[in-house]
């Protein structure tokens, strides 16, 4: 009676064992199929990862050539202005949850106002926004200093606020949209896989960022004066 009980047992795992190989060699598919879909995100979301890094590189090197003097003796670092950017995020988040996901329920049914990639694709335009407004500001500052003699007539380095805070705003939307959409993307027992993904974005991104300003720096001889001088935004 042992015996036979033995060999059933043996029989009910070696079947168990081809049923779960078989699981693993439907489920390999579907997870490459699903990684490769998120890789057409992954590389739209470059463009987002390179302007993320604006503050710490362009925005702080143009508030160096502006005047960042409060009164006659208190000064601001220029690096200073990308809390703004943090309290901005600190700020709005509440305000997401109350005020607009609320909001945009009543037109668009949707539990959470506005889907994932939706959420995602209005932060790239705000972050898009951002970059214009930095240009726009830029060109003033290249224009106010070729007025005066460059030491004394200097735009105020408060011009660049409302670039910092639409940066901050679409981190609102962008960064945490990517959270989402890439842990929520993936099966459940690579959850882990989503989350590299979505570290790597930004990672690639600051790499991208600083070729692309290395490049442009290169072929502009002019990026290293204050004066008349237009830095590459």
């Amino acid at each position: 009676m042992l015996k036979y009980r033995l060999e059933e047992k043996a029989l009910k795992d070696e079947f168990t064992d081809m049923e779960e190989a078989k699981d693993d060699h439907d489920t390999a598919p579907s997870v490459t199929n699903a990684i490769l879909r998120l890789l057409l995100i992954w590389t739209t979301l470059l463009i987002f990862a390179v302007i993320f890094q604006q503050p710490m590189t362009s925005f702080t090197e143009q508030g160096t050539l502006m005047n960042h003097k409060v009164g006659s003796t208190f000064v601001i670092p220029p690096a200073m202005l990308q809390s703004s950017t943090t309290m901005s995020v600190i700020l709005l988040m509440p305000l997401y949850d109350k005020i607009f996901v609320p909001l945009m329920r009543v037109f668009t049914r949707e539990e959470k106002g506005i889907t994932v990639l939706q959420r995602i694709g209005i932060g790239m335009v705000l972050s898009v926004a951002a970059m214009v407004t930095a240009s726009i500001v830029e060109s003033k500052r290249v224009h106010f200093v070729s007025e005066g003699d460059g030491a004394t007539h200097q735009l105020s380095i408060f011009w660049l606020l409302p670039q910092y805070i639409l940066l901050g705003v679409a981190d609102v939307f962008t960064v945490v949209g990517m959270q989402e959409f890439f842990y929520t993307q993936v099966p459940s027992t690579m959850r882990t896989i989503g989350i590299a993904l979505y570290l790597s974005v930004f990672g690639f991104g600051n790499f991208l960022g600083a070729f692309l300003i290395e490049v442009l720096e290169s072929r502009d001889d002019d990026c290293k004066d204050g004066r008349g001088t237009r830095l590459v935004l």
